[in-house]
Parts: structure tokens; sequence; C-alpha cells
């Protein structure tokens, strides 16, 4: 491989750029193996899980809206903005206390799927076309399916186990 700089340049930016949709995704994922834990502490319902789940949705539609009219450019801001939405939803599920906190980090973590997904996957394969490595454009479409299968197991093991993650759900203290 060529030890050119911008080569090295443009795969450090196409790694960069699959992490940020692997963890995007991965955070998305993690509230599904808590929702037993937000049933214990908050007294969450059926409706309102199914009202949680739609406010995922409620955060990804307008940010892909404004994707197909040209708005969102694949782009370092937009990556970092996928980034913050994604860590900001993942530390309000994390200390969520009330369904109305819920419905905020779903919708965070619906904003911050989106951007990645838009930013970050146009990127990875833009960059692996550019730099005639076809593999950098798989990795960046493997990243979405394998951020949500990793969620959803950290999610079921924070939820099942002993050890308390700093910000556990309000509440949601387990006795042995």
């Amino acid at each position: 491989m060529s030890t050119d700089p911008d080569r090295w340049r443009a795969l450090w930016r196409a790694a960069s750029c699959a992490l940020v949709v692997l963890g995007s995704l991965s955070s998305s994922t993690v509230p599904t193996g808590l929702y037993p834990v937000y049933v214990d502490s908050i007294g969450l319902g059926e409706a309102a899980q199914s009202a949680v789940f739609a406010m995922y949705i409620a955060g990804i539609v307008p940010v892909l809206l404004l994707s197909m009219r040209g708005r969102l450019p694949v782009s370092t801001g937009t990556l970092a903005g996928a980034a913050g939405a994604s860590i900001a939803g993942a530390v309000v599920m994390l200390s969520a206390g009330s369904p109305e906190t819920l419905f905020a980090g779903r919708a965070l973590q619906g904003v911050g799927v989106a951007l990645a997904s838009i930013a970050g996957v146009g990127a990875v394969i833009s960059l692996g076309r550019r730099l005639t490595l076809p593999a950098v454009a798989v990795i960046g479409g493997l990243m979405p399916s394998i951020g949500a299968a990793i969620g959803p197991v950290l999610g079921d093991y924070l939820g099942r186990s002993a050890w308390s993650p700093p910000m556990r759900p309000s509440g949601a203290c387990r006795s042995s």
C-alpha cells in the first residue's frame, strides 16, 4: 500500500466515519435491552413503550427529509452532530427517570442515527471509491448492521448485570 500522506489521511477519515456510524447505531439500540428496567423503575406501560419507539422515528424522519432536499452536507460538522446527538441521546436514556425523558432520549438517538447514516456511510463509501479500496466501502456498509447488533447485546448485559453503570435509570436499584 502506498505511503502517500493524503491516502493515509483519507483512510483515517474513512475509519473515523465508520466508527461514528458504528457508535451511533450501537448507542441507539442499547435501550432495547433496558426496557424491562424502565418498566420496573418508571412503570412504563406497553403504550408508553410503543410511544418511546415512535419517538425514534420522529427524530429520524425530519433529518432524512432535509437530506432529500439536499440541505445536509456530508461533512465533518454533520458527523460531529451525529456523534453529539447519539451521545446525548444515550446519556438521556441511561439517566431517564420518566417517560418524557425517554421520549427526548429516543428522539435524540433518531437524529443521531439519521445524521450518521447520511454523512457517515456516504463519506466512507465515497472515500473508499476515491482510494480505490472496495473493502473500505464494504466496511462502511457493514457498520450500521454491526452497530445495530452490538447495541441490544450491550443493553441486555446492562439490564441483567449486577454491575451498575454510572447512570442507571432512576430508581432501578437491584437487590440480590
